[in-house]
């Protein structure tokens, strides 16, 4: 008599034992079954039907996995005996995700970027409000929050000077040496 199988994680071993959706090709290692002489995957989509079969407890989709379409599908895993009587089974459903095909936009002006983050900068250090000020001492040096939409000071005064004041001055450095092409707003 079949047993259908209701923790699929317990069965189905491996990094994936939890995945509800695959880019690419998904291989389900599975509890190995004494009895078990054959594993079987069936995928289902629609009216498509795929079938996998392995003499051991790996169950690899790559034959198959080009035929099935982006979106969900259902697959069902057999544990099989000698004369292919199902003996255990999980059914369960998965997404196939579309993989990577490339950035279709126009690209970035990421020096213009770079000239209102200094921009940002510059203006920040004496004219944002902020809880905490210093004479000469840009305002960024003890807050790392920029203030929000309703113009309150910053409210966390944590700044993380090792982290932050590197990028900043490499950004300072490299405006100043021409290696970024400085806009009107960005002027010293």
């Amino acid at each position: 008599m079949m047993q259908k199988i209701e923790n699929l994680s317990v069965n189905v071993l491996g990094w994936n034992a939890f995945s509800k959706q695959f880019i690419d090709t998904p291989t389900f290692k599975l509890l190995p079954r004494p009895e078990t002489k054959e594993y079987r995957a069936t995928v289902t989509q629609g009216d498509a039907r795929f079938e996998i079969r392995s003499s051991g407890p790996v169950l690899d989709l790559r034959d198959v996995w080009s035929k099935v379409a982006i979106g969900r599908f259902e697959i069902n895993i057999e544990w099989l005996d000698g004369s292919g009587k199902s003996l255990f089974s999980i059914e369960t459903d998965y997404k196939k995700a579309p993989d990577w095909s490339g950035l279709k936009e126009p690209a970035l002006d990421w020096a213009a970027s770079a000239d209102r983050n200094v921009a940002f900068l510059i203006d920040a250090a004496d004219n944002h409000p902020t809880t905490y000020r210093e004479p000469g001492v840009p305002v960024w040096v003890w807050n790392a929050i920029a203030p929000g939409d309703s113009g309150q000071p910053m409210r966390q005064a944590v700044g993380y000077p090792a982290l932050h004041m590197p990028l900043m001055i490499r950004a300072f450095v490299a405006r100043a040496a021409g290696l970024m092409c400085p806009r009107p707003e960005a002027r010293m």
